[in-house]
């Protein structure tokens, strides 16, 4: 959870660093950041009882849960950024006016993906899900004097949108199904279900949040969007 904290914060942070005008100093400061926080995704490895740190609370425990796989995953995706970032320098030496916002997206998209693989309610892999994908509809658009760059965020977000809706209808189904949003009696409930009659529900409403992140991380069949936005992406 801490990390999430973190890079939230810093993300806003980042925002008022851009009125300094000084594009040089963001890289080095965004670098300091993630650095700090994989290493205190660290600590979360071996934790005793699969919680959230020194974020207890039982309202966060039922949504979310630190574990050595989430802890693990969430530290590759930290890694992946830190090692990426540096091959920014070339956005940074054009002068982009707007890259203060660029890597304040870039961390808010890692808030979104650390929800990915740490949630344990159904409703904050919704809430993980948007927040990655609309900081991704802004990079999309981020080069506003370009045409297709433009055009490239708009069909992200239009399919994407599309995507949500399939998204909610699942786990909407799901609920009905099975009444709780919690992920293990989710399975639970999927393993031995206790009423026969909403078994189709239960089947629906696991096919179309299946088909609903197909359509997020461009999966086959449902990636017949992604070569236009990748191709206008800057």
């Amino acid at each position: 959870m801490l990390p999430i904290v973190l890079l939230s914060a810093f993300g806003i942070i980042n925002l008022f660093l851009g009125f300094l005008r000084s594009n040089r100093a963001l890289l080095p400061f965004v670098l300091v950041v993630l650095a700090l926080v994989f290493g205190l995704n660290l600590l979360d490895w071996n934790h005793a009882g699969g919680t959230t740190g020194l974020f207890d609370s039982p309202y966060i425990t039922q949504m979310m849960t630190v574990d050595n796989y989430s802890v693990a995953f969430s530290g590759i995706v930290l890694l992946t950024a830190l090692l990426l970032l540096p091959f920014s320098r070339s956005y940074v030496a054009a002068g982009e006016p707007n890259l203060a916002e660029y890597y304040s997206l870039l961390l808010f998209s890692l808030v979104g993906a650390i929800m990915m693989v740490s949630y344990n309610h159904l409703i904050m892999l919704f809430v993980g899900i948007e927040i990655l994908s609309i900081s991704m509809y802004c990079l999309a658009g981020s080069d506003k004097r370009n045409v297709r760059s433009n055009e490239a965020a708009l069909k992200y977000f239009l399919q994407g949108a599309f995507a949500t809706g399939i998204l909610l209808f699942g786990i909407a189904l799901l609920y009905g199904a099975t009444g709780t949003f919690q992920l293990n009696e989710v399975a639970a409930a999927i393993a031995a279900p206790a009423n026969q009659t909403l078994q189709p529900m239960l089947y629906v409403g696991v096919l179309l949040i299946v088909i609903g992140i197909g359509f997020k991380v461009s999966a086959a069949p449902f990636h017949f969007w992604t070569p236009d936005v990748y191709e206008g992406t800057p």
